[in-house]
């Protein structure tokens, strides 16, 4: 057993290996989806219905809500958004 490990860290070499903490300062960065639900009536037809999850990666601090569309919307002056809502909370 000895002389297997020998070998095989001869073949490995004595270099460790290094890894790079990620650092993510409270607030700063969120990782969020969208995934679909069942489809409910909405004005005499059925629509797709998706939950939203945002999760920020410092703390895990999860949000969920569910929702009718997936947009984002580019307009500054736009109504808040559902990501901008999840900021406010």
């Amino acid at each position: 057993m000895k002389r297997a490990v020998r070998a095989i860290r001869a073949n490995i070499g004595s270099e460790p290996r290094v890894f790079e903490r990620l650092a993510h300062p409270p607030g700063a960065e969120a990782q969020f989806d969208f995934g679909e639900l069942v489809r409910v009536p909405q004005f005499g037809k059925e629509v797709r219905s998706w939950a939203f999850v945002m999760i920020w990666l410092q703390s895990r601090w999860r949000y969920e809500v569910v929702v009718l569309v997936q947009t984002v919307p580019r307009d500054e002056n736009a109504p808040p958004s559902v990501q901008r809502r999840a900021f406010r909370r």
